[in-house]
């Protein structure tokens, strides 16, 4: 035998790295248009007034582990440490979300919509305001007909859609943000009307709910 020769396949799927944040609920860097009714918990005790949108701004929100609004969204910046030679492949967030209504209602829908770095890349339908049971994480000082719980939401932005908990709900794919010219992610987080309706929405961080974690953001790229 003089020669053998073995051709190997090309590489199909590239090895993708990842960045991973915890992103606290009450880190929000802009607040628009929040109506009550609203307010923010820390693991302790009620921040503030309740329904006073101001309250949104308090210095005292960077302890917040529970929030929520009729109407509005909230805004939350992280670093872009991706690379000029690196290319975003997909970009996900995790959060605990319920709509909002006085002390709950298991049947009340809210439409939530998402946008990353000002593009709106979607909204998802969030059926309820949780309290048929206890959360499994919620403190013991928060009264049992409040709000409970949320729905674990896994929003993707992918190579060819946006989906929330594998159903698609957009056409809007990670190239189309074009992240790898922009120095920071934004994640902005909103209630969208429905029928001329504003279902709210309640943001459970740690120590509330029935998952203990903040908001998680990974970012894939290669």
């Amino acid at each position: 035998m003089d020669k053998i020769v073995v051709n190997f396949p090309e590489t199909i799927f590239p090895e993708y790295h990842q960045l991973t944040y915890d992103i606290p609920v009450g880190s929000y860097f802009y607040v628009q248009d929040v109506r009550e009714t609203c307010g923010l918990v820390s693991l302790k005790e009620r921040i503030g007034k309740m329904d006073d949108p101001n309250v949104f701004l308090s210095p005292q929100r960077s302890h917040t582990h529970l929030l929520w609004f009729t109407q509005g969204a909230l805004e939350y910046i992280i670093p872009n440490e991706l690379s000029q030679d690196s290319r975003l492949e997909m970009l996900e967030f995790d959060l605990e979300l319920a709509s909002k209504f006085p002390l709950s209602n298991n049947n009340w829908p809210s439409k939530i919509g998402f946008w990353i770095n000002n593009v709106f890349v979607g909204a998802t339908e969030i059926p309820g305001n949780f309290s048929d049971v206890r959360g499994c994480y919620t403190p013991a000082w928060w009264p049992s007909d409040f709000s409970q719980y949320g729905v674990l939401t896994h929003l993707l932005v992918g190579k060819l859609d946006t989906s929330v908990n594998s159903q698609s709900i957009s056409e809007i794919s990670a190239a189309m943000l074009q992240l790898e010219k922009q120095k920071t992610i934004r994640f902005r987080i909103g209630v969208l009307p429905d029928e001329d309706r504003f279902g709210g929405l309640m943001l459970f961080g740690a120590g509330f709910g029935n998952h203990d974690q903040d908001i998680k953001a990974t970012v894939y790229f290669s």
